[in-house]
């Protein structure tokens, strides 16, 4: 399985957990991973997500 980011950048879920980890992991050590199903519609949320080094997949 294949992940692609909002850049279209594609990753598998090792590797994308692996990014993500040191900007997205929560109090309790959960790695938290940001979803859009339409990035279009949620631009002003990635938007802020992406200012904060955050990555959302679609």
């Amino acid at each position: 399985m294949l992940l692609n980011n909002v850049k279209k950048d594609f990753f598998t879920l090792t590797e994308y957990r692996e990014k993500v980890a040191p900007t997205q992991t929560d109090k309790d050590g959960n790695v938290i991973f940001l979803y859009s199903a339409n990035a279009d519609r949620q631009h002003s949320y990635i938007s802020a997500a992406e200012k904060k080094d955050m990555m959302y997949y679609c």
